[in-house]
């Protein structure tokens, strides 16, 4: 799950963000990923959970300042945007399976 976790994290910019691998949990499987620290702005940012199957799950997330509440906001994609991204993730997950 590393390897592959790693490997999203190569291939993968959301928006041009750059990702950093968070969290990973070998026995059950699972993995986070966020947007590097630095690729953060206006204190929102990306986070991609993967499971144990390889599902895939794709959020924005807006903190606050002042609390640090984090919450899933929306993000707006054209057509072509949401293509791309599509896309990029597919060969993100297929660079993940290559041995």
């Amino acid at each position: 799950m590393e390897e592959s976790a790693k490997r999203i994290s190569d291939h993968l910019r959301p928006n041009g963000e750059r990702l950093d691998l968070v969290e990973l949990d070998p026995i059950l499987g699972g993995a986070r990923l966020r947007t590097t620290r630095t690729d953060i702005r206006n204190h929102r940012y990306f986070q991609i959970n993967i499971d144990s199957v390889g599902q895939v799950d794709l959020q924005r997330i807006q903190t606050d300042p002042q609390s640090g509440h984090r919450a899933g906001t929306h993000f707006d994609l054209s057509r072509e945007a949401l293509g791309r991204l599509a896309e990029d993730l597919l060969d993100a997950c297929q660079a993940a399976d290559e041995p």
